[in-house]
């Protein structure tokens, strides 16, 4: 349908160039020729007022597409000439400002010039010219038009109304393609998170109904304790599912946070502490402020902050993590990195959009929802912080700005 729309619409484009071109040319064929009528009925008057003979051949020339001589090689009467003119442009529709001289034919010098500007056929002059005495007997005259392109375009108000129609349909169809292009990504990122949340959600179901099962079957005290440990496991991580989408529904109809006080040092390493206990097997590398910085924030937002970072640092790294703090006058800097793949430029802003996941193609090494960074960006938007990504070869890393006042 859109390359089909785009087609028609290129089709459309091109015959309205096409149409609005050869107006512009009619509108010029019938210009240049009706100032070549007036001017010739402006001759032949001025032959039939001094008296001399009718002019035989052609004395208008087109010198350029607004300029226009009469070669009459008699004496000109200045003040009949303009009169004259702005007659015979009225009768002929030729309603564009024009500016007319009389020249010496030896010398080829203008010995007058005036300008005219009309308005609904009628001269408009603010003053009178003070008219030469012409002692030679042979003149002629031309006429130049200096606004002759906009004046052609003017009387041409149903090709404007066409071509701003056009214009519209094509501002149109430009909206309704980026919407369509919206609305599919929309729907392929909303099917990739259904499948994300049943994979998810069932992997820890079927794991709880099988531990169960077996709990059911067997007595041995040792296996129950076992798989007791296996159902506690599977409930926190479905419930940790489960309270990621929750978290996402309330933080998009959460406006703000009433922040408090917290010491960062103290609250740092003590998430720190919770993370390398649940992370055993991943090597940290941990540098915090030891100074007693109090901040207003609010802990349960910054530590879901903190908490997703990490996690990720974990998921996408090799195996190495990095935490660092540090406190300035104006901000209190937290750093997270991992030795991991990186994450390409083009996607550096994308990562923090609701459900993103950077493509994988087929492989699915890595799971969750595409919610951890989205909650990362808009918690740090409630409590007043930013965070800016770098990669390079060997690291990426994500610092957070929290502001001191």
């Amino acid at each position: 349908m859109i390359l089909f729309a785009a087609i028609s619409l290129v089709g459309i484009i091109v015959v309205q160039v096409y149409w609005v071109s050869r107006a512009i040319e009619e509108q010029e064929q019938a210009f240049d020729h009706n100032v070549r009528m007036s001017l010739r009925s402006v001759a032949d008057n001025m032959c039939q007022i001094d008296g001399n003979e009718l002019i035989e051949y052609k004395p208008i020339d087109r010198v350029s597409s607004n300029y226009f001589v009469a070669r009459l090689r008699y004496n000109i009467d200045i003040s009949n000439l303009e009169r004259l003119i702005s007659t015979q442009f009225e009768n002929r529709g030729v309603n564009i400002d024009y500016e007319y001289g009389v020249y010496n034919c030896e010398t080829d010098r203008m010995v007058f010039g005036e300008f005219v500007s009309q308005s609904r056929g009628k001269i408009e002059k603010n003053h009178k010219p003070k008219l030469p005495d012409l002692k030679e007997d042979e003149y002629y005259f031309g006429v130049y038009f200096p606004s002759k392109t906009a004046g052609l375009l003017s009387n041409m108000s149903l090709w404007k109304f066409m071509t701003a129609g056009t214009a519209i349909m094509v501002l149109f169809f430009g909206y309704g393609l980026v919407v369509v292009l919206k609305q599919r990504r929309l729907s392929e990122i909303q099917n990739d998170f259904i499948d994300n949340v049943s994979h998810e959600l069932k992997t820890p179901l079927a794991t709880l109904k099988l531990a169960a099962e077996v709990i059911m079957q067997n007595s041995s005290p040792e296996k129950s304790k076992k798989y007791a440990q296996i159902v506690g496991q599977e409930t926190a991580r479905l419930e940790a599912q489960v309270g990621q989408i929750l978290d996402t529904s309330m933080v998009e109809h959460s406006e703000g946070a009433i922040l408090e006080k917290i010491e960062m040092s103290a609250f740092c390493s003590g998430l720190v502490e919770k993370f390398q206990l649940e992370y055993e097997c991943v090597s940290w590398n941990i540098a915090l402020d030891s100074s007693d910085t109090i901040m207003d924030s609010h802990p349960q937002k910054l530590e879901t902050v903190l908490r997703n970072l990490a996690d990720n640092a974990v998921k996408y790294g090799n195996g190495e993590v990095g935490i660092s703090s540090n406190s300035s006058q104006h901000y209190f800097e937290i750093t997270i990195s991992d030795n991991g793949e990186g994450i390409h430029k083009k996607y550096h802003k994308k990562i923090f959009d609701k459900f993103f996941r950077i493509p994988t193609e087929n492989r699915h090494d890595v799971k969750g929802f595409g919610l951890g960074m989205y909650l990362v960006k808009e918690n740090l938007r409630q409590i007043g912080g930013s965070i800016s990504l770098t990669t390079d070869e060997n690291w990426t890393t994500f610092q957070l700005k929290l502001p001191r006042q």
